[in-house]
């Protein structure tokens, strides 16, 4: 039996009604309608609703409208417009029904989204640069182009096609100090005053902020200041040295990794990180998301794993592979170890059993001092207005590196050449080619020759270092020598030859080395000679000495007694024994495969800025005869 909707008797005079019915809403939950959109003239929908057809949910909705007008006081008009209501409530029932499914199926697509929080993100194809902030109080992804534009993720590949969805961090996440402005307006004068700095000007500004913190000399403030600058390039390098602190209590060398905690790159400081915190850290994403403090580091050689990351770390593209057992089964991921970190001790490991990292590190040694400022106070001011302002100061300058990265990112770093190589050459080189442009590059070339000599275990003025001197002079008058002879003899002139230009008189090499020293015998031939800097020195130590470190073979022939030096073990002695005075740059826009090339015949230099050249060209009694110094 068919059911149909009886309309009620027709209504009384129009002067008993208060209203005519011209709409009928749906309820916000869908679970009723009402009269005139009047929520006190509501009527439910039966609980079955959505599961009758649409035909008689028209009937169910015109009867609910009949059966309201009465109580209510409306006028239904006339037939036609309660069927005309009746079918916008359905229509717009089911229109909503589609939006939520539709919702749900959004909603579900996106749960099914990878969703990743980094800290910063490069786009390759684009060369847009993302880098995390918090503005206004929220988290954005911020990219320069002219002025900021913010966006609260990234989709990947594509917004079309996302697999991936990229987010920023909230505030709560940081595992370092987020860089926040009040505004997008605050963020665009921060791009505007980037924009009038060079890496000069930078250095100069994070090399005096140092010194009011920090109290050392000035290869430690120029190191510091130069490494705060690089660690916003680092990702773009992709090599780096290491620096630790090394002191006793109350020396300050924690106030070193303070400072690089608010002026550097998105600084993690923390006291025995574990392996664990480094790879949530650096992630398993894109690398460089930030750089490492590790305070009290003593141990360091003890943990084989944290090891095996850092000897890994100075690299990138370096990763850690780990497996671990999920409800999936086994997933196996590659974390990212490449990164700057700095480090402080008490002592340095030992090179024996932490080789691998001390070879990537340079040591800096911290003293009791008296800085102008305490760090850990102004960085916790309590209300005190000199130190909120010095404050204010440090967190300026951290937003000026962090708007100066936007917007020179993309630039171009040509490639260069080095007067050090090796293991020297890949610890100088990346902050050296930042700078290779700028007027501080003589400065930080200089601290870098510093703390390469400490490296090799050498001091200025070591008695090693000045009969070098000594050997290499006279090694290059006797060459001068030969070749005016050969000069001389094409004029029908003819000279006694009594040496090679690479054999020395140990005699003469004596009596050099102590006019040098400005030495003095005790008494008529004596063997030895006192000296103010270097004590008591012995004819047979100055023998021993060449002979034992700077490779010279001991003859003897009818007249004296000599020392005949090779040129290649000559050469690797002016690397070993030798203060540079500098690192320089010796070459530009070179491509790194002709540098390597270039190593067999590579240039060292000397204190005296003197040349010898590693070429060992052999004449025909297989003396090398080749001796440019």
């Amino acid at each position: 039996m068919t059911s149909t909707t009886m309309p009620p008797p027709p209504p009384p005079s129009g002067e008993d009604f208060e209203e005519k019915l011209s709409r009928v809403e749906l309820s916000d939950d869908n679970r009723a309608i009402l009269l005139n959109g009047n929520p006190d003239h509501s009527l439910s929908l039966p609980m079955n609703f959505s599961k009758k057809s649409e035909e008689y949910q028209l009937k169910i909705t015109e009867s609910l409208i009949y059966n309201g007008c009465v109580p209510f006081n409306y006028d239904y008009i006339a037939q036609d417009n309660v069927s005309n209501l009746s079918r916008e409530v359905v229509e717009n029932f089911h229109e909503r029904k589609r939006a939520k499914k539709a919702e749900a199926g959004t909603k579900e697509e996106e749960a099914k989204l990878k969703k990743q929080y980094i800290q910063k993100y490069h786009e390759k194809e684009t060369g847009i640069l993302y880098e995390a902030a918090i503005v206004a109080g929220k988290p954005y992804f911020v990219i320069q182009r002219g002025l900021v534009r913010l966006f609260d993720r990234i989709m990947l590949p594509d917004a079309t096609n996302p697999t991936m969805e990229i987010l920023p961090p909230e505030r709560e996440m940081y595992l370092s100090k987020p860089y926040e402005f009040v505004s997008e307006d605050e963020l665009n004068e921060y791009l505007k005053l980037a924009s009038n700095e060079t890496p000069d000007s930078l250095y100069r500004t994070q090399k005096t902020l140092a010194s009011k913190y920090i109290d050392a000399n000035d290869t430690h403030l120029t190191i510091v200041a130069a490494d705060d600058i690089f660690t916003f390039f680092q990702d773009k390098l992709g090599q780096t040295h290491y620096l630790m602190f090394v002191g006793d209590n109350d020396t300050g060398k924690s106030t070193s990794l303070v400072y690089f905690q608010y002026e550097g790159y998105r600084a993690m400081l923390d006291v025995s990180i574990t392996p664990a915190n480094i790879y949530g850290f650096l992630g398993n994403f894109e690398e460089g998301q930030g750089i490492i403090l590790e305070d009290e580091a003593d141990d360091i050689h003890k943990k084989a794993e944290k090891m095996k990351i850092y000897k890994s770390g100075y690299n990138a593209g370096k990763k850690v592979t780990r497996t671990d057992i999920t409800n999936f089964g086994r997933k196996t991921t590659g974390w990212n170890t490449y990164c700057f970190k700095a480090f402080t001790s008490e002592e340095a490991p030992d090179s024996n059993t932490a080789k691998g990292f001390m070879d990537r590190t340079f040591v800096l040694h911290c003293v009791s001092g008296k800085p102008k400022y305490d760090i850990q106070e102004v960085t916790n001011p309590a209300g005190d207005e000199e130190h909120s302002e010095l404050l204010e100061e440090l967190l300026h300058q951290r937003k000026i590196l962090f708007a100066y990265r936007l917007l020179h990112f993309q630039d171009p770093i040509p490639n260069i050449e080095l007067s050090v190589r090796n293991r020297e050459k890949q610890l100088c080189k990346p902050v050296l080619r930042l700078f290779q442009d700028s007027k501080c590059q003589d400065e930080i070339g200089r601290a870098l020759a510093d703390l390469i000599g400490q490296k090799r275990g050498l001091k200025r003025g070591t008695l090693e270092s000045k009969i070098l001197d000594e050997v290499l002079k006279m090694i290059n008058e006797n060459q001068e020598k030969e070749e005016q002879r050969k000069v001389d003899q094409t004029k029908g002139e003819w000279f006694f030859k009594a040496w090679e230009p690479n054999q020395i008189p140990i005699p003469s090499l004596i009596d050099r080395v102590r006019t040098s020293l400005d030495g003095e015998y005790r008494y008529e031939k004596d063997k030895s000679f006192q000296t103010e800097e270097h004590g008591t020195v012995t004819h047979e130590r100055i023998r021993s000495i060449c002979v034992d470190k700077f490779g010279a073979e001991s003859k003897r022939n009818q007249s004296a007694r000599y020392l005949e030096f090779n040129l290649e073990n000559l050469n690797k002695a002016i690397e070993a024994y030798t203060f540079p005075e500098k690192v320089t740059i010796l070459q530009k826009n070179v491509s790194e495969s002709g540098h390597d090339a270039n190593d067999a015949d590579e240039v060292f230099s000397t204190g005296d800025d003197e040349r010898v050249s590693a070429s060992n060209h052999e004449g025909n009694d297989g003396k090398p005869t080749n001796y440019a110094c």
